[in-house]
């Protein structure tokens, strides 16, 4: 069983919020976060001062909170790495590090079941977590959780061989009853749900997809695929098992990723196998044999998988993304920077026109072939 849905706790920091610094340690340490000097991972904060770093999951890179006073000044976005300011943001919203954060009231109503001289006794007082604490659940909450009630109401829950799924959590309630302990002052049904309470939570789910190897009621189409073999290193393997599908009367196509590759493959064939065998430029991951239940079929493969494992490589982005400037006083002349609308240039300084307006305050920053566009600060 999980803790109940409305128990899972997010803080929501903002500038110009009200917040004791202490009262902000002490959420984190109860929602699992691990102190450190400084913060490079998600589950750590770190403190200097008035400033505050929280890794928090959910998000790439970690908030840095600046207090004056018992006031949030600011919220950044820090890069973890360099510890530079990315961006400066108005709120954040700190998940917990774990999957129960409890209040002060909890573990003292937690106190209260446990018997005196029990061995859970020692971890009721000044403890923010215990190892194990996930099984202990009905210790604090009076009504439990189970995963069905963290479900969205318009997602959809994918059954996997659901014929199997009886016996299977079956064995698994068995098994944790075997060895549940007998001493803890609660039962197993405060644990662990049952098989009809499980199988009631998934027939009111609005929307179920069941997956089987084999249907087992009528369908529209059904399609008994099997995987596409490897021949690797073993070429006349494969040039064997693709004249048995030719002479079994099945369609042959082999997808390969590039031309190249294509007409590299085109001139491994024998010359008995160059009709039968049509090929094709399509980039797909793996192939699959379907066989036809009055003969033939098909045999759908792909190049790449047949006489190598190698698989298709991730398309590598050349530019892997840049830090944002929380303000141009990040900058320093001979600085290369990539303004959206003017592209990649070099900042040269601060420069103040006197226009019909006013005094602007603009960034001289050059260009390829010597341009040199003002840009004002707001832009």
């Amino acid at each position: 069983r999980l803790p109940p849905s409305d128990s899972f706790k997010m803080l929501s920091l903002y500038r110009g919020m009200r917040l004791d610094p202490g009262q902000l340690e002490s959420w984190l340490l109860s929602a699992g976060y691990i102190r450190e000097t400084s913060v490079y991972e998600q589950g750590r904060w770190s403190r200097r001062g008035g400033i505050i770093d929280i890794g928090t999951y959910g998000t790439e890179n970690p908030y840095r909170i600046e207090f004056f006073g018992e006031e949030i000044e600011s919220v950044r976005i820090f890069d973890q790495h360099s510890q530079r300011t990315i961006n400066r943001v108005g709120s954040a919203k700190i998940l917990p590090a774990r999957e129960i954060v409890l209040t002060p009231d909890e573990w003292n109503a937690a106190a209260d079941h446990v018997p005196d001289g029990h061995p859970l006794e020692e971890y009721m007082y000044g403890a923010s977590d215990f190892p194990g604490i996930e099984h202990h659940l009905p210790l604090f909450f009076d009504k439990s959780a189970t995963i069905f009630d963290y479900l969205a109401e318009i997602g959809t829950l994918i059954l996997v061989e659901p014929g199997r799924l009886n016996s299977v959590i079956q064995e698994t309630i068995d098994a944790r009853r075997s060895a549940f302990p007998v001493d803890l002052p609660f039962s197993f049904q405060d644990t662990f749900a049952s098989w009809m309470e499980i199988e009631e939570s998934m027939n009111g789910c609005k929307r179920i997809l069941e997956h089987s190897l084999v249907p087992s009621g009528s369908v529209d189409v059904y399609l008994p695929t099997e995987p596409q073999t490897g021949f690797m290193d073993h070429r006349q393997e494969m040039f064997r098992q693709i004249r048995q599908w030719r002479d079994s009367d099945f369609r042959i196509v082999v997808a390969c990723d590039t031309t190249a590759e294509m007409n590299s493959f085109r001139d491994l064939l024998p010359d008995d196998l160059l009709e039968p065998v049509e090929l094709g430029v399509l980039s797909i991951s793996d192939g699959f044999v379907l066989r036809s239940e009055n003969g033939g079929g098909v045999a759908f493969l792909c190049e790449r998988r047949l006489l190598s494992t190698r698989r298709r490589p991730e398309r590598v982005r050349k530019f892997r993304g840049g830090e944002t400037l929380a303000s141009w006083e990040e900058l320093q002349p001979g600085n290369y920077i990539v303004h959206e609308s003017y592209g990649i240039g070099q900042f040269l300084g601060l420069k103040r026109l006197s226009v019909a307006d006013g005094d602007v305050d603009c960034l001289e920053v050059i260009y390829r072939d010597g341009d040199k566009p003002l840009v004002p600060l707001e832009q």
